[in-house]
């Protein structure tokens, strides 16, 4: 009886900071072992739709909070319990959210092919349903896809399907500035910087709109490669420096890991050994515990510049060759 109380209060506690503030989060945080809890008691309890309020609550949009935090193995295992617990309230609906969501972590770990199969299985799902904003979210995630795969044709195709069923519903400008900010790295991975520099204005421009500072953030870091590729490296500096203060105030690590990476190598080109080692070290050790499929390559660059720091009487030819290749470094990852 006494846990079953504490549950509810911890339930209760959840309600009443469901909203993605700096002092929400701060408050979910203080109180993040005890929600996950919560939320396995409640599925050995069968309440069903508290465990799903709960799971929208630690987990809603791009930066749901276990994700932003970086808490993926309890995302994962709290998001298994919600999509059977959707399953037993019979809301096929729910079921395939939050199957969508689990999707999304096999990207982020790599494991593309049963993301792909996992938003094919759901999709159909959410057109049966008429539920036009979850098609248009599988269709974006589909496109994201198939833009690792570098099958860029193709990741258009369903981006720009995403982008027509986000436009006819008229709502949600948070979903249709991530879509836009897609095409706009889209056309950087292709080599059409003007087009990317079209998107990613139009994303940055309603993401200002809706006060996100998260996902300004996101395209601040954007730009920054942008300005990189044309040879900005003053202003590429500043706008990685933007956006890391942004992630973390909000404490979003996997953003904050990425573009640190990105800072850091933008060092190494400029020969800021000393500016690049801690950044890159609190890179890969950031994306090594979430699990990311990049980290591998972000260690190799780790590996090389410690080696540099062994080594100060490295040749010349050496050190150009690293410096050289460090630009394609940034543009190879993002097109990973």
């Amino acid at each position: 009886m006494a846990k079953e109380a504490e549950d509810l209060k911890t339930f209760n506690f959840a309600l009443a900071h469901n909203q993605a503030t700096i002092e929400d989060y701060a408050a979910l945080d203080s109180q993040v072992t005890n929600l996950v809890q919560a939320l396995k008691d409640l599925f050995e309890a069968k309440d069903w739709e508290r465990v799903c309020t709960l799971m929208w609550i630690l987990h809603c949009g791009d930066n749901g909070f276990l994700y932003m935090r970086g808490r993926w193995q309890d995302l994962r295992a709290c998001l298994s319990l919600a999509v059977q617990a959707a399953k037993a309230l019979g809301e096929v609906r729910e079921e395939a959210a939050f199957a969508g969501t689990l999707a999304m972590l096999l990207i982020e770990t790599g494991d593309l092919g049963a993301a792909e199969q996992e938003y094919r299985r759901i999709l159909p799902i959410f057109e049966q349903l008429g539920k036009k904003h979850d098609m248009a979210v599988a269709l974006h995630q589909l496109g994201v896809l198939a833009s690792i795969a570098t099958d860029y044709p193709q990741a258009r195709a369903y981006f720009e399907q995403s982008l027509a069923l986000k436009r006819e519903l008229d709502q949600n400008e948070a979903s249709l500035a991530s879509t836009i900010s897609e095409l706009g790295l889209l056309a950087f991975n292709q080599g059409d910087l003007p087009t990317a520099h079209k998107y990613y204005a139009e994303s940055l421009a309603l993401k200002e709109k809706l006060g996100d500072q998260v996902e300004v953030a996101k395209t601040l870091g954007l730009l920054a490669n942008l300005a990189l590729k044309e040879g900005q490296q003053a202003k590429a500096e500043q706008l990685y420096k933007q956006a890391i203060e942004v992630f973390e105030t909000f404490g979003e690590v996997l953003s904050g890991a990425i573009f640190k990476y990105n800072l850091a190598l933008l060092y190494l080109r400029q020969d800021h050994l000393g500016k690049a080692l801690p950044l890159l070290e609190e890179a890969v050790a950031k994306a090594e515990r979430l699990g990311y499929y990049e980290v591998s390559r972000m260690q190799k660059d780790l590996d090389w510049a410690r080696e540099q720091q062994a080594n100060p009487l490295a040749s010349f030819s050496n050190k150009q060759q690293g410096k050289e290749g460090i630009l394609q470094k940034i543009i190879k990852f993002w097109q990973k």
